[in-house]
């Protein structure tokens, strides 16, 4: 049992979608849910997770890892995460198409993250 967890959607429900094809699977936005289950802090206060995302309407999930890790003054976080899109034929370029809106996914907590510890710092 793992005391430390994050669940919910990121981006928020309504992520346009830019590609034509992922369109035709997905509509024209995009819903990203993610849940990350911490475990305990090592001793030098590095954490690691277990990633898992799903997509809105499309047979996708996202499964990894989330570390957190001690960098100087800061935390640096790092993902690592295989995409499976279950779609016969077209899975693998779907698999790439979506690839950049879970990067953009992760970069925009990352920016919220920054933000609110820049408000506090």
């Amino acid at each position: 049992h793992c005391p430390y967890w994050v669940d919910g959607r990121t981006p928020p429900p309504g992520w346009p979608v830019d590609s034509h094809f992922v369109q035709k699977f997905a509509g024209a936005t995009l819903g990203l849910n993610q849940t990350i289950t911490w475990g305990e802090a090592a001793a030098d206060g590095s954490r690691v997770g277990q990633l898992d995302m799903s997509v809105d309407k499309m047979p996708v999930q996202v499964k990894g890892t989330a570390q957190l890790l001690p960098a100087g003054a800061g935390t640096s976080v790092n993902y690592r995460a295989d995409m499976d899109v279950k779609i016969p034929l077209v899975g693998k370029k779907i698999e790439k198409e979506a690839a950049p809106y879970v990067q953009r996914a992760l970069d925009a907590q990352q920016k919220v993250g920054n933000d609110y510890l820049a408000a506090r710092a």
